[in-house]
């Protein structure tokens, strides 16, 4: 029997916008031995009182919850990642919880990585320094991305979805569009790589600080930082405006920004029982990132919205 792929090493890094009051802003993620993530809770709604970081957020939680009662470790089985889109959503739509999302999210098999999406969230798949698949954002119009939600025009079922041959040694990489707006993927994959080939000891560690450094990175090029991104200033979002007849002065778009990262691997038990064994601890969606503090308030939106 083939042995299964998994993330061996995964993480994520998140940055809030920095004027958001709510605790964990409107980007979420998952990050399961086999399946990874990110949502991006549409900002549009703060104009209705309505915080979309809870749909987001409730979305993610529900799709962890999914993949933890399943219990998949099946080497070669794997989990559709539209299925998940269509059963997160059926969620949400049956809690009657309002606000909409953008959403990627990556599965792996024996061979393959399943990517769908719905919206500018995006996926990248890494090899030895060069990017050999990139996902391109489904939009109603330049600052229109197709989204989820209750009332939202696009349905699940209708995610754009890829599969990709990977290998072990690959890096798969989703993030949200606070990530691609400001930093290139010529950028990024030159930044994981680089970070990537020193090879410390302690590989959580370390690609726990490459996510945080991304997400970083890519607000201070939204806020025009070229002396730390080198960028020179121009990111994707001015470059994609510019192109468009748009005379705009900001440097990006200063927004929410998640990037997760996972290092394709063998043997997926064996990995992940190592990675337990080592005492790592790897959040899996976006209310394990909370403080405690945070969870009643999460908790009390939640029940505000049903």
């Amino acid at each position: 029997m083939k042995r299964g792929l998994s993330f061996s090493v995964r993480s994520v890094g998140m940055r809030p916008h920095p004027t958001k009051r709510a605790p964990a802003g409107e980007d979420a993620f998952l990050l399961k031995p086999s399946t990874l993530g990110v949502a991006d809770g549409v900002g549009g709604w703060r104009k209705l009182g309505v915080d979309s970081g809870v749909y987001s957020r409730g979305f993610m939680w529900h799709l962890s919850d999914i993949i933890d009662d399943h219990q998949l470790w099946e080497p070669g089985e794997a989990w559709d990642p539209v299925a998940l889109l269509i059963d997160g959503a059926r969620h949400m739509k049956a809690l009657s919880v309002p606000g909409s999302m953008t959403a990627a999210v990556c599965s792996l098999s024996v061979e393959t990585l399943r990517v769908a999406w719905v919206g500018d969230c995006q996926c990248i798949v890494m090899r030895n320094g060069r990017c050999v698949f990139e996902s391109t954002p489904t939009m109603h119009s330049l600052m229109r991305p197709c989204q989820l939600g209750n009332t939202s025009a696009t349905d699940a079922k209708d995610a754009k979805v890829v599969t990709v041959q990977v290998e072990p040694g690959d890096v798969v990489l989703a993030g949200s569009d606070g990530l691609f707006d400001n930093l290139s993927v010529p950028f990024i994959v030159h930044h994981v790589h680089s970070s990537l080939e020193k090879r410390p000891a302690n590989q959580q560690a370390h690609l726990d600080a490459i996510c945080d450094r991304l997400a970083h990175e890519a607000q201070c090029a939204a806020r025009g930082e070229p002396e730390l991104t080198k960028g020179g200033g121009m990111t994707p979002f001015r470059d994609r405006m510019l192109s468009q007849g748009f005379n705009i002065a900001e440097a990006g778009k200063l927004d929410d920004t998640t990037v997760v990262i996972g290092i394709v691997a063998a043997d997926c038990r064996d990995n992940h029982q190592q990675m337990l064994d080592r005492g790592d601890r790897v959040p899996d969606s976006a209310a394990a990132t909370m403080p405690p503090s945070c969870l009643p308030w999460y908790l009390h939106e939640l029940k505000k919205s049903v």
